[in-house]
């Protein structure tokens, strides 16, 4: 753990925009209200990402053109190699 750190808080409707390698955490929620945190990226279409966005589209019933577009239902999908039933 740092020490060195700074604790950012904010009134609700808030946004901080960071750097996704920034160190960070959760600290307790202490009001009677959930939070929401809404996590984008960016990156090349050749990067397979750490989640599996695809199968989150897949729970959505006939899902809108945006949708489909922020949870990469329009990217390359790599074929893996061995996959196949010979």
């Amino acid at each position: 753990m740092r020490d060195d750190g700074e604790i950012l808080t904010g009134q609700g409707g808030s946004v901080i925009v960071g750097h996704g390698a920034w160190w960070h955490t959760a600290r307790p929620n202490h009001t009677d209200t959930a939070r929401s945190c809404l996590l984008g990226m960016y990156m090349r279409l050749c990067v397979i990402t750490q989640e599996e966005t695809r199968a989150q589209l897949n729970m959505i019933d006939s899902p809108s053109e945006l949708a489909t577009q922020l949870l990469c239902g329009n990217t390359h999908q790599p074929k893996i190699i061995g996959s196949e039933k010979q």
